[in-house]
């Protein structure tokens, strides 16, 4: 049942919000302020509208349940690029509004904490990085892996270096490389080969 539902509550949350997302596209095409009061209101209806459908989701066939784990497998795909681009948009947004504050104020306060929100995500991809070679560095692929990423982390460092991109910046990079060491990690951590 354990992997079942993990499935079950997946679908049910992909299917709610879904369900969400036509409902505000709905809303917003009659511009009535109904899809807004669900999505940003309602919060018991939400919680309530997701137990029962997980309640009900045990009704479910298994062999839904496993054409629903596959198609999943590609979808999360597309999530996780779509997640990729949210991050980078962020991480330019942050970026740029620290080096705005400190073009337009002349404060140090806020380069301070450009150079420190920096060094702080490099330090921690650093880490992060020794840690994933003393826990998983047993394997060849592993090992294959974490050296890819150090490739990639050189090469994304280099071109920003180099200012190929105007509003390009180390601080953006850094947080682009904790996400992708993230995946990294995921990929690791899911490995079922204990020796690894």
């Amino acid at each position: 049942m354990g992997i079942s539902a993990v499935f079950r509550m997946s679908m049910v949350l992909a299917l709610f919000h879904l369900s969400l997302a036509i409902i505000l596209a709905i809303s917003k095409t009659f511009d009535t302020e109904a899809g807004s009061v669900l999505n940003d209101g309602c919060w018991s209806f939400h919680f309530i509208a997701i137990a029962v459908l997980f309640i009900a989701s045990f009704w479910i066939t298994t062999d839904i349940i496993i054409v629903y784990a596959y198609i999943s497998r590609f979808v999360s795909m597309i999530f996780l690029i779509f997640q990729g681009i949210c991050i980078l948009s962020l991480a330019y947004k942050f970026n740029e509004f620290l080096v705005e504050f400190y073009n337009e104020s002349g404060s140090t306060t806020s380069l301070i904490l450009l150079i420190s929100f920096t060094a702080g995500i490099y330090l921690f991809d650093f880490v992060l990085l020794w840690l994933l070679y003393k826990w998983f560095g047993g394997c060849f692929f592993n090992v294959f892996l974490l050296v890819l990423f150090i490739a990639v982390a050189i090469i994304f460092t280099t071109l920003t270096a180099l200012r190929t991109r105007e509003n390009a910046s180390i601080l953006t990079n850094g947080i682009v490389l904790s996400y992708i060491l993230y995946l990294t990690w995921a990929a690791l951590a899911s490995d079922p080969d204990e020796k690894c």
